[in-house]
């Protein structure tokens, strides 16, 4: 037997330890340090530092790694709008100079300090925002700062204010947005957003009228396949999985390109997961429980795991190959948790043409000599 291709089908899908480690926030929400109230987002920076928008203290926390309080770097002055004030601050995000960028909403304008001066005077770079900016997403390699809408139901390119996705009210049709929130953008702009009452994550790329669902859009529920008021989505290039904050069901799904289902990864441990973050190095997760305001870090224990829920199916990407006289093969099943099964999407081939043995990853053996090209759907028992 010769086998003349590998192709690997089922994406990399990390598993993360069940057991969570504080390290933010306290057991009750308060105002003292070591406490967080009615936290919304976060961002995990060097040596695993954690930066809060603590919205009820009008104020950013600061968490060094293993510390049990938190140090206010931004507002905790009460809320207000002079240089020293925040007013419902709600994202943040440090860039490579070490500045902190903070979405003050309640002020409607993006504040800036500098973390190496220590002052938590901050400077405004942008003011006169919509009032319901609820999240921003700073591009590292551009430095273009984008803003979901919440209220008036898109995603904006700032200084000028463009809209990039919906603007056309709200509504679930694919020209339009539903309570956006968190969001993820690509160098290229490709927009992932959370559409949270919709129930979906939807991507637009750059330029396009329409959205693409590619998480969630079955109905508001908790099954696989769908997904309840989602707040935040993060775009993993190397792989392109989603990591979905599913806030309505009180867990953190996966979603693998071309996925019809969530592969479920954290759960359990939230009264309601607002946000969700890697560090640095993409590994760890850390979880921001808003309602008890605390952050939550989950230890990466594989990147590779292999499993496919219930009724759900992923689709590898076509590929060409020439195959070449093949005697016999066989086929088998994967370890892990359903038993697969393969099924040919496209293309015609011969009866006495292919089988495919699955042990990992996906191999392709052929008894006659032609070039195929080949999409292969992979579905769980």
């Amino acid at each position: 037997m010769q086998i003349v291709s590998n192709a690997t089908v089922l994406c990399s899908i990390p598993s993360f330890s069940s057991s969570a480690v504080i390290v933010a926030g306290s057991s009750s929400a308060g105002s003292q340090p070591q406490q967080l109230s009615l936290p919304y987002e976060l961002y995990v920076g060097l040596s695993d530092s954690v930066y809060v928008g603590d919205v009820g203290n009008d104020r950013i926390q600061l968490w060094l790694s293993g510390a049990v309080h938190g140090i206010t770097v931004a507002g905790g002055q009460g809320y207000g709008s002079n240089a020293s004030q925040l007013d419902g601050a709600r994202d943040v995000y440090v860039d490579s100079t070490n500045n902190l960028i903070v979405l003050d909403t309640g002020n409607q304008r993006i504040q800036q300090y500098n973390l190496l001066s220590g002052s938590t005077i901050g400077t405004t770079i942008m003011s006169n925002l919509p009032l319901s900016c609820r999240n921003m997403f700073v591009e590292p390699t551009t430095g273009i700062i984008y803003l979901s809408d919440m209220y008036n139901h898109n995603v904006l390119r700032m200084p000028n204010g463009s809209i990039l996705a919906g603007g056309h009210g709200f509504g679930s049709q694919l020209n339009q947005l539903y309570y956006p929130a968190g969001l993820f953008v690509t160098p290229t702009e490709t927009i992932y957003v959370a559409d949270s009452f919709n129930d979906r994550v939807q991507m637009w790329t750059s330029g396009a009228s329409v959205g693409i669902t590619v998480a969630g859009g079955n109905g508001r529920g908790s099954a696989a396949n769908q997904l309840n008021s989602p707040m935040h989505v993060i775009y993993i290039a190397s792989t392109g999985n989603l990591i979905v904050t599913d806030s309505g069901n009180g867990r953190i799904q996966i979603w693998a390109p071309n996925a019809t289902c969530g592969i479920t990864v954290v759960s359990n441990q939230f009264m309601y997961p607002m946000s969700s973050a890697l560090d640095l190095m993409g590994q760890n997760l850390y979880v921001l429980d808003q309602v008890r305001g605390q952050v939550k870090r989950f230890n990466l224990l594989s990147s590779n795991s292999l499993c496919i829920p219930a009724n759900c199916s992923i689709i590898a990407l076509s590929t060409t190959t020439t195959f070449s006289t093949v005697v016999s093969s066989t086929s088998s099943t994967v370890s892990g948790n359903k038993a697969l099964t393969t099924e040919q999407v496209d293309g015609v081939i011969p009866s006495w043409g292919i089988t495919i043995t699955i042990v990992g990853t996906v191999t392709l053996i052929i008894m006659t000599s032609f070039i195929y090209v080949l999409k292969t759907k992979i579905t769980s028992q």
